[in-house]
């Protein structure tokens, strides 16, 4: 999928450049193929800017998530969390975890993280 991406603005740009070519051989007046080559040129800009942020986009591994959640809906048990600023729907293992509590991942069933109190989050209940 990401090389496709990769290509895909290079290929609208090609082809604008041969759209252009082709109207300059078949005669056509100047103005309507100026107005084609920026045409093609905004699209290639937006093709360009939407394709480009999905590329450099990064999905964390559950695996590298330990300790990094904050509850985003509460978890009673199932709810939402946001682990590097990414969403996420949790489970918690021990029982509701209110809203704004942090949490630490301790594993995955499917598309959903299990999760427990952080451990800091307790001390500071603690006391």
């Amino acid at each position: 999928m990401k090389i496709l991406l990769f290509h895909l603005d290079r290929v609208v740009l090609l082809g604008t450049v041969l759209v252009v070519l082709a109207l300059w051989l078949f005669g056509i007046p100047w103005p309507i193929i100026i107005v084609i080559a920026v045409l093609g040129l905004v699209k290639y800009l937006v093709v360009r800017m939407a394709v480009v942020p999905v590329l450099r986009r990064q999905v964390i591994d559950p695996k590298d998530m330990q300790g990094q959640g904050r509850v985003v809906e509460p978890l009673a048990p199932v709810g939402l969390i946001k682990v590097g600023g990414e969403y996420w729907r949790a489970k918690s293992v021990e029982g509701d975890i209110e809203v704004d509590e942090s949490v630490e991942v301790v594993g995955q069933e499917g598309l959903t993280l299990t999760v427990t109190r952080s451990q800091q989050e307790e001390d500071t209940l603690k006391y």
